[in-house]
């Protein structure tokens, strides 16, 4: 761990070996005590610090430079780890302390380290451009971490290459703990640091996490709304419950009325109504149409005024409500969010492309409607405006206001005990706190939707009756608006014919017999 203390005693002629040894990569304060002969002539029982001297002692005028203390310097020889001297000192007033304090001062200027970075793209976070030259070298495109890269090496002077995982993958564990990927090589400590990748419980094992972005957001992308059929207008204006109850009232308060009225004739006397009589009045009634009072009672008397109250809410409900339809069309639903996909029935959906299905196959299959795609919101940020927005803004795809959390954060990878790993997190958490790593995210976002701007889109893959919400705001009723209303009239004229073709039938075999 780069924070461990390290102290080391010994000869002159080991000092550098020890400072300089591979089990101390990553050491910060690691201190190395050189004595000199005249202090290892002590009796090999007695430690060697811990010599006391009288001070009638004729040499101890000669202690003082008898002991020289070194330190490791991680970045002293052009980025590299060197042997640094400190100072010559008595061992009787050696401040170890106060020279081992001193090494978190390295690490404001790292002195032209090379970092090895190792990356996967993931635009808006990171993108970059392969080269021809060997080991998977890349040359970063302008994206976040570039920026952030960009702005932390300029602040403490380090240099850093940056190589593609050739598997494209950020890392998945196998039975043995062993990571594949980006996070395999920082696992194996092949890479200093890595870009983008998610942060989990079991990679958190093998790496050191900076946190650079927040939770990660899936988003639902659904075909806008589409148009309504106008032949359906005419019962829109209620819902299937109101129309229900609308018809079982007609049937039910004209039954009413017919025992109503066969009851008083039972106690008073007269003529009986038959029941198609009340039912065609309570029809008539809830159409506005004027008809004679059938009832010769005060009690159904009392029901009819009651009735037609009823029928005056209804009418003036329905009427206000069809010329709301027939003016603006209405529109299907589009699911917005996880609860909304899974509600609706016989709706199908498809996870991001690096799980099940691929991005562009994904979008295809939402064109063709009854399906829906669920991606990163960054990464639709970029793909909807720049290859399926025309250049009047319209594009046919929905995006859900509100997203799902799919991971606790994004950040970087580096590797374990790295000596850099404490001052770059906090460095980009004042980046973070400032907004930059926002902004510059917006900022990267709006240039590459300029620069790679190619609709992909053609009319034969986009619905006719797909609604982009920019429409008139005053409109003429015309023959597509009143449609249904037409189709009603039909309708009825060939109920009316069966109608007469089932009497004839029946007024033909009456007069047969």
């Amino acid at each position: 761990m780069s924070d461990t203390r390290v102290v080391v005693v010994g000869g002159f002629a080991g000092m550098v070996n020890v400072l300089l040894h591979p089990s101390l990569r990553n050491t910060i304060h690691a201190v190395y005590i050189a004595i000199q002969p005249p202090l290892c002539k002590t009796s090999r029982f007695e430690p060697r610090l811990r010599i006391s001297f009288s001070a009638d002692d004729s040499e101890i005028k000669n202690v003082e430079e008898r002991v020289r203390v070194y330190k490791r310097c991680l970045y002293c020889s052009e980025g590299k780890a060197n042997d640094h001297f400190v100072q010559n000192d008595n061992i009787t007033s050696l401040q170890i302390d106060h020279c081992l304090l001193h090494g978190e001062e390295q690490l404001r200027n790292l002195m032209g380290y090379r970092m090895r970075v190792i990356s996967v793209p993931v635009f808006p976070y990171v993108a970059y451009e392969a080269n021809d030259g060997p080991d998977n070298l890349v040359t970063l495109a302008d994206s976040t971490d570039t920026r952030l890269l960009v702005s932390l090496s300029g602040k403490l002077n380090f240099t850093y290459d940056v190589y593609a995982d050739p598997s494209q993958m950020s890392g998945i564990e196998d039975e043995d703990g062993n990571f594949n990927g980006v996070v395999g090589q920082i696992q194996r400590q092949e890479a200093d640091l890595s870009t983008i990748v998610a942060i989990s419980r079991t990679r958190l094992r093998v790496a050191d996490y900076i946190r650079v972005y927040p939770s990660g957001l899936i988003i639902v992308v659904s075909l806008k709304p589409q148009l309504l059929p106008q032949h359906l207008a005419l019962i829109r204006p209620f819902a299937a419950m109101v129309w229900l109850g609308v018809l079982v009232c007609v049937v039910v308060w004209a039954v009413v009325l017919w025992m109503l009225h066969w009851i008083y004739v039972w106690a008073m006397g007269g003529t009986p109504l038959r029941i198609s009589t009340t039912l065609l009045y309570s029809w008539a009634a809830l159409l506005e149409e004027s008809m004679s009072d059938p009832s010769s009672s005060f009690s159904g008397q009392m029901h009819v005024g009651w009735w037609l109250v009823f029928c005056l809410v209804i009418s003036t409900g329905f009427k206000s409500s069809l010329v709301a339809h027939l003016t603006i069309q209405g529109t299907t639903r589009s699911p917005e969010t996880l609860e909304d996909l899974v509600q609706t029935n016989g709706w199908r959906w498809g996870f991001e492309p690096w799980m099940v299905l691929p991005l562009e196959e994904g979008l295809k299959e939402v064109l063709r409607g009854g399906f829906s795609m669920m991606e990163a919101s960054k990464r639709m940020q970029y793909i909807i405006p720049s290859r399926y927005t025309d250049s009047r803004g319209r594009t046919p795809f929905n995006i859900g206001k509100k997203g799902t959390t799919h991971v606790s954060a994004f950040g970087w990878a580096c590797r374990k005990g790295a000596p850099h790993y404490p001052i770059l997190r906090k460095l980009i958490r004042q980046l973070e706190e400032a907004g930059l790593i926002n902004y510059w995210m917006d900022v990267v976002v709006e240039i590459k939707i300029r620069e790679t701007k190619v609709v992909t889109l053609t009319d034969d893959m986009i619905p006719d009756d797909l609604f982009y919400g920019d429409g008139i705001d005053e409109e003429v009723l015309n023959l597509n608006h009143l449609q249904g209303a037409f189709y009603l009239l039909i309708l009825g004229s060939i109920l009316a014919a069966l109608t007469l073709l089932a009497e004839i039938l029946a007024y033909s075999r009456s007069k047969i017999k």
